[in-house]
């Protein structure tokens, strides 16, 4: 997220928010199927969500896990609006850069990494930090392009970028984020809600 650091990389509130009964409604979709990769992955230690922003993801993991957990995002900004939502004596929140998040090699056994792939200018490099950091699984996901833009237009959302998100610097369709996993990553499962988004529980390979 470097282009963005400490701001809110390009999102806005009002997407963010989901504020429109619709959008929580598929919202809900989006979030049942990461709790149901975190079930799945079956782990008891703590849980990283890498690019946590303001703590959607991290709201609707803690009422269904007795994990602690970790919400690590570059963004000041993001990270002050995610305190102020999570108050859960088990979360810790820090600072820092999904390039070089300074943990130890294998320091989780699972790693969260949803909505950020897209946010950045070296998607590779983040990939090969998340591989590095992660002990046994990664759940990750992106937007499902191009019809995460098309469905913007329809919204009349983002017209004068022809429906691209503000902060998006990268559009993955399922085939190439698949193709990105690949390199480093055994994938387990890939769901795409709606169409909308591409979710993926991915297996740690190491060297």
């Amino acid at each position: 997220m470097q282009r963005y650091n400490d701001s809110n990389y390009g999102i806005d509130r009002d997407e963010s928010k989901r504020n429109t009964f619709l959008g929580k409604k598929v919202h809900e979709v989006y979030h049942k199927i990461i709790n149901q990769f975190i079930k799945e992955a079956n782990i008891k230690t703590t849980i990283i969500d890498v690019g946590c922003a303001e703590g959607d993801s991290l709201i609707e993991m803690i009422p269904h896990r007795n994990n602690n957990f970790i919400g690590f995002d570059i963004s000041n900004v993001m990270l002050n609006i995610a305190q102020s939502r999570i108050k859960s004596s088990k979360v810790k929140f820090i600072k820092g850069s999904v390039y070089k998040t300074k943990f130890d090699d294998n320091s989780f056994e699972l790693v969260i990494a949803t909505e950020i792939l897209e946010h950045l200018e070296y998607p590779e490099k983040a990939l090969s930090e998340l591989n590095r950091i992660a002990r046994k699984f990664l759940i990750i996901s992106v937007p499902n392009e191009p019809i995460f833009s098309l469905l913007n237009l329809i919204r009349f959302r983002h017209i004068n970028n022809f429906g691209s998100t503000p902060g998006h610097l990268q559009k993955f369709t399922r085939r190439q984020f698949k193709n990105i996993l690949l390199q480093r990553f055994e994938i387990i499962e890939m769901k795409s809600p709606l169409f909308i988004w591409n979710i993926a529980l991915c297996k740690i390979k190491k060297g």
